[in-house]
């Protein structure tokens, strides 16, 4: 974490997808070979350049890879999946 900085903590979106393309693919084509609906999720987090590490006062993730709570609670709401 960078102190109170939290926009330090921002990374590039050519970083995720470098690191989820094959995870993605993976997952689409399980999806695919299911009838299942695979859903990306970031989009919810990054723009065409850059992948947020909060949105006011909720911090995304608990390490390098991982959503916090707060994070899936975020992208949850966005999804529209559950009545707040």
């Amino acid at each position: 974490m960078h102190g109170e900085n939290v926009s330090a903590c921002n990374f590039s979106r050519n970083q995720v997808r470098s690191y989820h393309f094959e995870i993605i693919n993976i997952l689409q084509k399980i999806a695919d070979g299911h009838h299942l609906k695979f859903v990306d999720l970031t989009p919810f987090i990054c723009t065409a350049d850059k992948c947020e590490a909060s949105h006011g006062n909720v911090l995304f993730y608990r390490d390098d890879r991982h959503l916090s709570r707060e994070g899936s609670r975020y992208i949850v709401s966005k999804l529209k999946l559950l009545d707040e």
